[in-house]
């Protein structure tokens, strides 16, 4: 299967698989195939039912990971504390300055565009506080090819507020996507109040062509500058040539289970933590006021926009961030 292509062959590799493949879905959708898909096949199976081969069982593994780290330095609440910080509370004390933090991050943008591809330019981001230390984050996402691959990066500001920490990600086995953040404005998150750590839910949608669909549900942590990966479960569709459609869904360790419970397996697997919902705001360069006539061959887009126009996109993000 190919995961890889190589960025000076990707426009006479992409220009026909676009001609070919035309209304292929965007980052974040894990739906059914496109509309020029759909007319070549029909659903015959329902999207319930597992494999014919395996029986499904409902025992799913807790992915709960009990050996991280929980001292970290910059969260100063008590362990004793079950009732999870709101972002609203947050921003409304007037000890929680983000504005210091939100000039620096406008300031110092070549900090966190120093990953980006200089031909490539939509990369998109957001500010938020996912695991609710007071410091603000800024992350990066971009989605490339017709098999949706995404890239994230997080940054964070230290606890002097004068430099970022760029998260490292703990590493999946044959991992060659990461979550599509891109796609979720919205995610569940599930509060562990004994840990104090915030599991963050997203979803990743691979494809190979039109008939191969691999997508997982995983937890994000973002905790002591390593964002860790945590795969709940695996759903593949595959759609045959007699248009009939095949689902298998697997826990972690590739034991069979019903897609109910892939569509369940957030809420069952923390389900003795605290519900919330986080919402995230998303921008790009095209957003701004000044992106007409901006590319990116000599540099990121964003350096190339004033200071003042990336303070008001990053405050924009933050004002519509939450998380309750």
């Amino acid at each position: 299967m190919l995961k890889t292509i190589h960025r000076n062959n990707r426009f006479h590799i992409l220009f026909p698989l676009i001609l070919v493949m035309g209304g292929l879905s965007a980052c974040g959708d894990a739906s059914s195939p496109s509309s020029f898909e759909m007319e070549e096949l029909t659903d015959t199976a329902s999207e319930s039912s597992p494999t014919e081969e395996s029986q499904p069982s409902e025992e799913v593994p807790s992915s709960v990971d009990t050996n991280m780290d929980t001292s970290s330095p910059h969260n100063p609440d008590s362990p004793n504390d079950t009732s999870p910080p709101s972002t609203d509370a947050q921003k409304a004390s007037s000890s929680f300055d983000t504005s210091a933090q939100l000039q620096f991050l406008a300031q110092h943008v070549d900090l966190w565009t120093s990953q980006e591809d200089p031909y490539v330019d939509f990369y998109n981001y957001a500010v938020t506080d996912l695991n609710q230390n007071g410091w603000l984050e800024l992350i990066s996402t971009i989605c490339e090819g017709t098999g949706l691959y995404s890239t994230n990066e997080v940054w964070e500001l230290n606890e002097t507020g004068d430099d970022l920490i760029h998260y490292t990600r703990s590493t999946l086995p044959d991992e060659k996507s990461q979550a599509d953040m891109l796609g979720t404005p919205s995610i569940p998150v599930y509060f562990d109040a004994t840990a104090n750590r915030y599991y963050c839910i997203f979803s990743d949608l691979e494809k190979n062509g039109a008939a191969e669909y691999y997508e997982n549900t995983r937890s994000l942590v973002l905790e002591n500058g390593i964002l860790k990966d945590i795969i709940l479960a695996y759903r593949t569709t595959f759609y045959s040539s007699d248009s009939t459609k095949k689902i298998t869904c697997m826990d972690p360790d590739a034991n069979i289970i019903s897609e109910e419970a892939y569509e369940k397996i957030a809420s069952t697997t923390y389900a003795g933590f605290i519900p919330m919902n986080a919402t995230l705001s998303w921008f790009s360069p095209q957003d701004s006021t000044e992106a007409d006539g901006l590319d990116s061959e000599n540099g990121s887009i964003m350096a190339a926009i004033s200071q003042q126009e990336r303070l008001r996109l990053l405050t924009k993000s933050w004002e519509d961030f939450s998380m309750k």
